[in-house]
């Protein structure tokens, strides 16, 4: 999960750091990242070329359950 503090938000850490994650795995050779997106950062990925497949749940260290949407993108 990418995480960017309120006051960052639209600032472009977001698209740098998800840039850097995608670069890591095509340098280690996958071809596809998938991962479960809080449903306030579903736009984010949707905007970088992720597409959703479902739904899921995150479960928290402090038990609190956060409604996610699982999420794809091939890697080029």
């Amino acid at each position: 999960m990418i995480g960017v503090q309120p006051g960052r938000v639209g600032g472009g850490i977001g698209t740098q750091l998800l840039n850097a994650i995608q670069s890591e795995a095509r340098r280690l050779g996958l071809s596809m990242i998938a991962l479960n997106a809080t449903l306030n950062s579903v736009s984010f990925y949707e905007g970088h070329g992720y597409s959703s497949f479902g739904e899921s749940m995150n479960v928290l260290p402090s038990g609190i359950e956060l409604p996610c949407v699982r999420m794809e993108r091939k890697l080029q």
